[in-house]
């Protein structure tokens, strides 16, 4: 929640100094979290659609289970593949734990006054990959290395390495950078923003700065629009980790 209450905060204080500000929840709905999920249903041979309560125990156990059984993460990322690839059986458990998951999120959202005026995820971007990476590999941007397809996007005057951006794997997939940079050619189309900003975990900071770079050397955005990362620091247990 900590995205939404800041991510408010910040909206709210745009649209204070005059600017024309929309908040897009931009929910992670089309990437391996969803094959985890699927992946830990037919583990468990369930036979119908998950309730609410059973998702918010699922992904959580899924997503343990996946750090440390390769083979199980394997298993979700062939489903999250065949997912993104119009399998229809895995689109309808989709779209079942999407219209239980946004009800419930609007409504907590609403209980904490905030708001968002686009609910798009991942998903919505996904029709623009194809003709993203095509004009990416047409132009010269794109290329393959060790069979995966990148964009540079280092400059002389880093004072650290900067791996190149992973549009798509070398099975094909796309990535979380595959789909932010399609969302931001979906932006560009239906809004021209002057300023796009980030509201995430600061952990992700690696992910945007390759994103940003990407997306200005590559023509989705022009040059003078302002990408900003707006990151925020974690909430630890006891062991260290978030």
């Amino acid at each position: 929640l900590r995205a939404a209450i800041i991510g408010e905060a910040v909206k709210r204080l745009s649209k204070y100094t005059g600017n024309k500000t929309l908040g897009d929840i931009h929910m992670g709905d089309w990437g391996l979290q969803i094959g985890l999920i699927i992946a830990e249903m037919q583990e468990r041979g369930m036979d119908r659609m998950p309730t609410l309560e059973e998702l918010s125990e699922i992904y959580p156990a899924a997503s343990a289970r996946s750090k440390e059984d390769e083979a199980y993460k394997e298993k979700a990322m062939d489903i999250t593949y065949k997912l993104q690839h119009g399998d229809e059986e895995y689109l309808r458990i989709w779209r079942h734990i999407m219209d239980i998951s946004v009800a419930d999120l609007k409504a907590n959202y609403d209980k904490l006054n905030v708001s968002f005026e686009i609910w798009k995820g991942e998903s919505d971007a996904d029709p623009y990959i194809a003709p993203m990476v095509e004009r990416m590999k047409k132009e010269g941007y794109a290329y393959s290395s060790q069979g995966a397809l990148v964009v540079d996007v280092s400059e002389e005057s880093d004072a650290k390495e900067i791996p190149p951006c992973m549009i798509l794997k070398s099975d094909g997939a796309a990535l979380y950078t595959t789909t932010d940079l399609a969302t931001l050619v979906q932006r560009e189309e239906d809004y021209k923003p002057d300023s796009v900003i980030y509201v995430v975990d600061k952990r992700q900071d690696m992910h945007f700065l390759q994103v940003f770079r990407a997306a200005k050397k590559c023509g989705i955005v022009p040059e003078e629009t302002r990408l900003e990362f707006l990151g925020f620091g974690t909430m630890n247990g006891k062991d260290g980790k978030p």
